[in-house]
């Protein structure tokens, strides 16, 4: 009885606080079953997009004469450069970058044509400590992929609300 008493408090609680589970409700409905054509070593991002994608009314189909839409990355690439340096020309500050071309299309045509998302994040860069410069980079770039995930999704929901009202 505990266990159910407190579970409803939870739930309250929750809904209180403005939380709810994403959904794909503004997604476009032909994206019902969306076969990821994404090139490999971008586990991360397919992950991301796996999850993002799957709710009651989208899935992602690993045949894709199953799908009814394709979600294709054209490429997917890790920038780093340098931002700024000290006095002995070492760096102090760098830049990475997660850059992703994507198209959405489905039997009916195409529905977003080829575009490019880049994020980006700035780090201090401790030339004293090159295993955790790249540990943070990693970090960053393990981010930048959960983000990129989501923009990819915004923009194909722009997609689906510009349909339903036309």
């Amino acid at each position: 009885m505990r266990r159910i008493v407190a579970l409803l408090a939870a739930a309250m609680l929750l809904s209180g606080c403005g939380f709810h589970l994403s959904n794909s409700g503004n997604l476009p409905t032909v994206m019902q079953r969306t076969y990821l054509s994404i090139p490999s070593g971008n586990d991360g991002l397919v992950r991301e997009l796996r999850r993002n994608l799957s709710s009651d009314t989208t899935s992602v189909v690993d045949d894709p004469t199953h799908a009814t839409a394709t979600l294709s990355v054209i490429s997917a690439q890790r920038l780093q450069r340098v931002l700024s340096v000290n006095n002995l020309g070492r760096p102090v500050e760098e830049e990475v970058a997660y850059q992703v071309r994507f198209s959405l299309t489905s039997p009916a045509g195409t529905l977003i044509a080829p575009e490019t998302l880049t994020l980006k994040r700035n780090y201090a860069y401790d030339e004293a400590n090159a295993l955790g410069n790249a540990q943070q980079a990693g970090v960053l770039y393990a981010n930048l992929q959960r983000q990129m995930a989501r923009q990819i999704l915004f923009r194909i929901e722009a997609v689906g609300r510009h349909a339903r009202k036309h």
